[in-house]
């Protein structure tokens, strides 16, 4: 299994995290995929990368709606320089995480200004060719970034919308080619009647699985930091919603994620 989405260089990992990467390759987890948010991210990740971690660690570089909220506006461009030089000399597979926003503060981060962030990751994303990890948040959120996206196309090299929340009725304004959708702890929840009818209706060709650790934590393990490992649950969830067997999910979310970030890790079985 891949982990596409990961934030293993956040800080709540800083005391455990051989711990946390070795309960991860128990489940059979043999790739993360760890994406920025802001401009501090941006080292962490890359060092965390070089250190030769089992499961492999992938890099993504990127600027997140919600670090606008602790940046001057003054230092938007210089911190999109810093992102494109930064991303030119280093091996990364993807930029982001990067999106729209509707729940953060919108007098500080406005839409128009989430929006010029947006696109300047989107249009390096095209001239690096490398996919998009995108966020979205909110209904205003999804549809904007289904309009800017009807604007831009998608990078040759594809996209994933993770943590898709938009809802079956939304799925229609995402249909383009190599557009992938991501899945999180939300759909173990019982509760989450839309997240499990996208998870049906999305094709499996275009679904990957993630923690988006230490965030949205499955149930089972609630309360608390969610974990790669916990991956494991997503997929049994997402088997029973498709009444699929949990080694179908794994095998086509892991070709799936390998596609997308043009991966090939080590097999690793617990």
């Amino acid at each position: 299994m891949i982990d596409s989405h990961c934030h293993l260089d956040n800080e709540i990992f800083a005391s455990d995290r051989e711990a946390v990467l070795s309960r991860a390759r128990a489940v059979g987890i043999n790739a993360i995929v760890v994406p920025a948010v802001d401009v501090a991210s941006w080292q962490n990740i890359l060092k965390l990368a070089q250190q030769n971690h089992q499961p492999q660690c992938y890099v993504a570089l990127g600027l997140h709606p919600v670090s606008l909220l602790s940046n001057n506006q003054a230092d938007d461009l210089k911190n999109l320089i810093k992102l494109d030089a930064l991303a030119r000399t280093s091996n990364i597979v993807a930029i982001g995480e990067c999106g729209l926003d509707a729940s953060i503060d919108l007098e500080l981060a406005s839409f128009t200004r989430q929006e010029i962030i947006l696109h300047y990751q989107i249009d390096l994303a095209f001239e690096l060719d490398l996919p998009l990890i995108l966020h979205a948040r909110g209904k205003a959120a999804y549809r904007r970034l289904a309009a800017l996206l009807n604007e831009t196309g998608v990078p040759n090299a594809g996209a994933v919308i993770h943590s898709y929340s938009g809802g079956v009725h939304m799925l229609s304004d995402f249909q383009h080619d190599h557009l992938y959708f991501g899945v999180t702890g939300p759909v173990t929840y019982p509760d989450t009647r839309r997240v499990h009818a996208s998870v049906q209706a999305i094709s499996l060709q275009r679904l990957l699985i993630e923690t988006d650790a230490p965030d949205q934590t499955p149930v089972g393990h609630r309360p608390g930091r969610c974990e790669p490992a916990y991956l494991n649950d997503i997929a049994v969830a997402v088997a029973t919603i498709r009444n699929k067997k949990i080694e179908k999910i794994k095998a086509i979310t892991q070709e799936n994620t390998c596609a997308l970030f043009r991966i090939n890790p080590l097999v690793n079985t617990p």
